[in-house]
């Protein structure tokens, strides 16, 4: 399994209004999954004040290969939640996954990907 980060910096999406994002891309095959989190997922931290972080995420995540992506969902957030034990969330928690799925023929699974424009308090998510 191989993952691929998309960071940015800058401010968060909706604090203020009229606000400029960066824009990313990215191309995504058919079985690919998109994976969208807030900084509460990758924050949560143990009785030793350790970070959960990326290692955590992506240990999660590696032992979810080909499982519906509601079960990916809740394999990572007990995952999760089993490293934070008692220690109660400090922020939101956000986890968003999706499913690239077969395209309906050869040429658009070779096209297949997905961009994500932020401008104003607006999301706007297209696939051509």
């Amino acid at each position: 399994m191989r993952f691929y980060h998309l960071e940015s910096e800058g401010l968060s999406i909706g604090l203020f209004p009229n606000s400029e994002y960066e824009e990313r891309h990215c191309s995504l095959l058919p079985g690919d999954l998109l994976i969208a989190y807030t900084d509460g997922i990758m924050e949560t931290s143990n009785r030793k004040r350790e970070l959960w972080g990326l290692r955590g995420l992506e240990g999660a995540l590696s032992t979810c290969v080909g499982r519906p992506t509601q079960e990916v969902i809740a394999a990572v957030l007990k995952a999760q939640q089993e490293f934070a034990g008692p220690i109660a969330p400090s922020d939101d928690m956000t986890l968003i996954i999706a499913n690239i799925e077969e395209a309906a023929s050869s040429e658009l699974a070779e096209r297949a990907h997905v961009s994500a424009t932020c401008r104003d308090e607006s999301t706007r998510y297209g696939a051509p």
